[in-house]
């Protein structure tokens, strides 16, 4: 039985996914998982080449590219796991993260969805979460000013409390750790959003 399906979006990112699908080969371990890599028509064709390198994953080629929520809703359809981790193709992982996401889910049947804390290459923290959208937010992202301020106010937070979870609005689409059934009760992505803020409805 499929325990985790992992659904990566593709747009042009061929090298990013090849080093996100090694993360997984390396790190993924202790659960039955199956892997839906979507590509959404890119333009450079060369993530063709990935599917002879990775006979072991599943590669769906769209011949439209309907945005990021369409993708992922592509690749649920193909998935059989009782979980879904949806994954941008720049990011990769650490830690057997899956499993321990299917750990935390199962001992928490309270939330829908998880999302994990994020962290660049170098190890500095980035903001995988926040409130939902209102004016005041999105002036402040018109200034350039949002980033700076929640990855502060998020890290503070953190330090602070040292909590190791949070009820949250919605967490960042670029992971999120879903309950299948919970997906397939909100009929997925609302495929208006072409891309951006599509994560907002979990």
């Amino acid at each position: 039985m499929i325990t985790v399906s992992i659904i990566i979006v593709n747009y042009n990112l061929t090298e990013a996914v090849r080093t996100l699908l090694n993360s997984i080969k390396e790190q993924v371990k202790e659960i039955e998982f199956e892997v839906i890599v979507v590509d959404n028509n890119s333009s450079d064709h060369s993530i063709v080449d990935l599917k002879e390198k990775f006979p072991e994953f599943r590669f769906e080629f769209l011949n439209t590219n309907f945005g990021f929520g369409h993708g992922n809703n592509i690749g649920v359809k193909l998935s059989k796991g009782k979980y879904l981790l949806l994954l941008n193709p720049d990011t990769y992982l650490i830690n057997n993260l899956p499993f321990k996401l299917f750990q935390f889910a199962e001992a928490h049947t309270e939330f829908g969805v998880i999302g994990p804390k994020l962290i660049f290459p170098d190890g500095k923290y980035q903001v995988s979460y926040a409130k939902y959208p209102n004016i005041k937010q999105e002036l402040l992202y018109s200034i350039g000013l949002i980033g700076i301020a929640l990855r502060l106010l998020y890290r503070l937070k953190d330090l602070l409390y040292r909590k190791s979870y949070y009820n949250v609005d919605f967490v960042f689409g670029s992971c999120m750790f879903i309950r299948s059934n919970v997906f397939q009760k909100v009929n997925g992505f609302d495929e208006e959003y072409f891309l951006f803020s599509e994560e907002d409805k979990f």
